[in-house]
Order: C-alpha cells, then structure tokens, then sequence
C-alpha cells in the first residue's frame, strides 16, 4: 500500500509537473504573442503617425501651392486690369485731345468767319452808303451846275464803280448764302458760278 502511494505520488507529481511545464509553456507562448501584438500595435501606431504627418505634410504643401496660385492670379488680374485701365485712360486723352484741336480749329474758323462778317458789315453798311450818299450828292449838283456835267457824270459813274466794287467785295467777303445755309451751300454755290463761266468762255 504504501509503494502504491508513493507510485501514485509519482504519477501525480509527474503530471503534476507535466501540466506546470505545459502551462508555462502556454504562458511563455502567449507571452511571446502578446509581445508580437504589442509591436505590430506600435508599428501600426508609427505608420499611422507616419501617414498623419505625411498627410498633414501634403496639405500643408498643397494649401500653400493653392495660396501662391491665388496671389500669383489675384496679381496678374490687377496688372492686367491696371494695364487696360492705363490703355483706357490714354485714349481718352488723345480723345479730349482731339476733341480739344477740334473745338480750338473750330473757334478759329468762327472767330475768322465773325471777323469776315463784321468787315464785310462795315464795307457794305459803312462805305457803301457813304459811296452812294456821295453819289446822290453829285447827282443833286449836276442838276445845279450844268457846265461841270461832264465831270460830274465821270465822277457819278466812277462812285458807282466804287459802289459795286465795295458791294462785290462784301458779298465775296461774306456770300449770302453763306450767311443763311452754311459752308457746304456756299461751296456749292460757288462751284455752279465756276461751271457756268466756263460753260460761256466755251
């Protein structure tokens, strides 16, 4: 009895031990798994770290490309419009400008055309009734003097001369229908008197 307890002692501290051994070995095993775990955690944690840098890396790269890309067309645009604006402002200086030799020519003619009008007034309303009031004078005075008709008569036709002369040249000076309907009539005017002298010398 006492041999078959210690057998049986045996056996169990055999098993015993051979369940220790096999727990420990279970234990050492998961150990090792866990450890496994464990850095495939932490490298999984690095390329997630790695991929959140490079990610934060890429925006920031492609944040700051899209800023210098929208300052680069913002000032482009604004050189641009600066540049047409000046283009603009240049051709509405020529433009006045034009518009100004236009307006200072066409005080010119004016001024030379009132100049005209004023001498061509006087000739006609000054002189010419000066001249005319002369030659009624002689015409008065040849009824008088009998003896100086001859002399009267040649001074009456050369007043009348002069008459007509101050009365063409006024008329040349300032033509009625120059006075009435403008240049471009006036023209007109003139170049059917030309047709017409040439039309007689023919």
């Amino acid at each position: 009895q006492s041999l078959h307890d210690i057998i049986k002692d045996s056996i169990y501290n055999i098993r015993k031990a051979e369940a220790i051994a096999d727990y420990s070995l279970k234990y050492e095993k998961e150990k090792d798994q866990a450890q496994i775990l464990a850095l495939k955690n932490e490298a999984l944690e690095r390329d997630l770290m790695l991929n959140k840098k490079t990610l934060q890396s890429n925006i920031y790269l492609f944040a700051g490309l899209g800023i210098v890309l929208i300052v680069h067309f913002v000032f482009l645009y604004f050189r641009q419009k600066a540049v047409k604006n000046r283009i603009i402002a240049e051709q509405r200086i020529k433009q006045l400008e034009e518009e100004k030799k236009v307006l200072a020519a066409k005080a010119l003619v004016e001024g030379q055309e009132d100049e005209r009008k004023r001498i061509a007034r006087e000739l006609h309303d000054g002189l010419g009734v000066l001249l005319s009031t002369v030659r009624m004078q002689f015409t008065s005075l040849k009824e008088r003097s009998p003896e100086d008709r001859p002399m009267i008569d040649r001074a009456t036709q050369l007043l009348e001369q002069a008459s007509g002369d101050v009365r063409k040249i006024s008329h040349n000076m300032m033509p009625g229908l120059l006075t009435k309907l403008g240049l471009f009539e006036a023209v007109d005017e003139l170049f059917e008197k030309v047709g017409d002298t040439e039309d007689m010398l023919v």
